[in-house]
């Protein structure tokens, strides 16, 4: 049976999906409960004024454009634009810059821009948590991790 995990919500939900990917199971969803709310399209074609400019080939990223393009590659994406129209540091980009899914933040119905930024500025980068979970569990004890193992019945049937 597949664990299920409960929210650990920290601004943007990184924590959780880190966590899901270091130890597996199911999120309980509470942190991203209204998300999408039935609609399937992303907010940029919901037409909403705040909603993420998307990728843009035609950025002058500089002296970071090897840095850019590795990132890129990782995330098997485009960067978005990193400012709005108005020069304005864009949350889309921010997200991506976090290596969280594409929309997971500035997707959210009804977010502005100010939230969404400050959602992910007090956020958690998943390949960091990843990183911090693995060397937590490597130097945990082995007794307490058999006593973790053991809970899990316990908390299967809790869930």
């Amino acid at each position: 049976m597949t664990p299920r995990i409960g929210s650990l919500f920290t601004g943007t939900g990184a924590l959780d999906l880190a966590v899901q990917d270091v130890y597996g199971g199911d999120l309980a969803d509470a942190a991203r409960v209204g998300r999408v709310e039935g609609r399937t399209e992303p907010a940029r074609q919901q037409g909403r004024p705040d909603a993420a400019l998307g990728g843009d080939a035609d950025v002058d990223w500089g002296q970071y454009e090897p840095a850019i393009g590795r990132w890129e590659r990782v995330l098997g994406r485009r960067a978005p634009r990193p400012v709005d129209d108005l020069g304005r540091l864009s949350p889309a980009f921010t997200e991506w810059m976090m290596g969280l899914p594409a929309g997971w933040v500035v997707d959210t119905p009804g977010i502005t821009r100010p939230a969404a930024l400050k959602a992910l500025g007090n956020g958690v980068v998943r390949q960091q948590a990843v990183a911090a979970l693995r060397l937590l569990w490597d130097r945990m004890p082995a007794a307490a991790r058999l006593a973790l193992a053991a809970l899990e019945p316990a908390l299967e049937r809790a869930a």
